[in-house]
């Protein structure tokens, strides 16, 4: 059990528990602890958990001015969403992404952490964000034995210099391999220079899209009827995540789905 708080490093009281004792606990070796081993009460109790949401995208809802939020037979569609399906609706096209589920609300809290593991290196955070999309999966009764890959959102060559890492494959790469599922990294490839996305408006967030990524043709992974899921960090407007999937889907996929750690 990790002693310190990975949010503040302040320390954790050590509980005693026979339950734990006798039932062998301390002595696993689990790659993804349970998630009150990794927060101290304080932390945990700033970190903003999504419960539900929006059935595609997954943005809560109970803020949002309900004259955006349209009811369907399947539960309640964002203002995003609704736009996301005229824009496929105009080209013909089936469901892009057939949906997004995302852990934590954007706030200060969640903000920071995610710079200290993009910005500042804090690799470690890494165990921490799988470890939550894990918990969300199996609380939302997600069946992630139906996912035939993971996948991650890819770096372009540039920013994956300055970073020295790809923070969403390594996160994927751990989420894969507690769902025990097999991990690609070279599913998509990502054409012309990366910009930052969270800069643009959200119509030009949803131009960009069909020129974002491609299938990689020389990975050999066959994709065809596969259901892949993609991980990344932060769910903004979706324009990346439906850029990957749209490309995937071209590839030959049946179905495409995706995990982020915040939105």
């Amino acid at each position: 059990m990790p002693k310190r708080c990975l949010v503040c490093q302040h320390e954790r009281p050590h509980v005693f528990s026979w339950t734990a004792l006798l039932s062998l606990a301390p002595f696993r070796r689990d790659l993804l602890p349970p998630l009150h081993e990794w927060l101290c009460a304080a932390c945990e109790a700033e970190a903003d958990w999504i419960g539900t949401g929006c059935i595609r995208c997954f943005r809560p809802l109970e803020h949002m001015d309900q004259r955006y939020v349209k009811e369907t037979e399947q539960g309640l569609l964002c203002y995003d969403c609704q736009r996301w399906l005229e824009w496929e609706n105009k080209r013909g096209a089936s469901p892009v992404l057939d949906w997004n589920r995302s852990v934590l609300r954007y706030n200060a809290w969640t903000q920071e952490l995610i710079a200290r593991y993009k910005f500042r290196g804090d690799e470690r955070l890494k165990y921490f964000f799988a470890a939550v999309i894990r918990e969300h999966a199996r609380q939302q009764g997600i069946d992630t034995g139906q996912i035939d890959l993971v996948t991650a959102i890819p770096l372009s060559s540039g920013r994956l210099s300055e970073r020295g890492f790809n923070q969403s494959g390594l996160i994927a790469r751990l989420v894969a391999e507690t769902w025990q599922r097999p991990y690609r990294s070279d599913l998509l490839q990502r054409q012309g220079a990366e910009e930052k996305q969270s800069k643009k408006g959200k119509q030009a967030r949803m131009e960009k899209i069909l020129t974002m990524f491609l299938n990689n043709p020389a990975c050999q992974a066959d994709i065809i009827n596969k259901r892949i899921m993609v991980i990344d960090d932060i769910y903004t407007t979706g324009a990346t995540v439906h850029a990957a999937a749209l490309a995937l889907k071209r590839g030959g996929a049946k179905q495409v789905f995706s995990y982020t750690v915040a939105r």
